[in-house]
């Protein structure tokens, strides 16, 4: 099974978290936040929470994981999905896709 970081679009939720090496989440915003994506730009999104917006760096917002299963690219909720990586430990590893 292959799998690839879904993309997010304006209005999607995502989670930010801090990543180590320089990009630091900006004061206000924790740590492992629930935002809602206002904008996307180079390098950079644009969140709110609780009302406030910030500008994040894209390595910190997480939008979670699609697989390809039976042709199709399935969000890591699908029930076939899960039923799939149930038994992935005792298979071959993933494969990652990259555009």
């Amino acid at each position: 099974m292959i799998c690839r970081k879904k993309t997010y679009r304006v209005g999607d939720a995502a989670i930010v978290r801090h990543c180590w090496g320089g990009y630091r989440l900006p004061a206000g915003l924790p740590d492992g936040a629930s935002v809602k994506v206002l904008s996307i730009e180079i390098g950079y999104v644009y969140v709110e929470y609780e009302c406030r917006c910030f500008m994040v760096s894209m390595a910190c917002v997480e939008s979670g994981w699609e697989y390809r299963l039976q042709g199709k690219w399935r969000d890591e909720t699908d029930p076939l999905i899960a039923t799939q990586l149930k038994g992935a430990t005792t298979r071959r590893p993933l494969q990652f896709a990259f555009p």
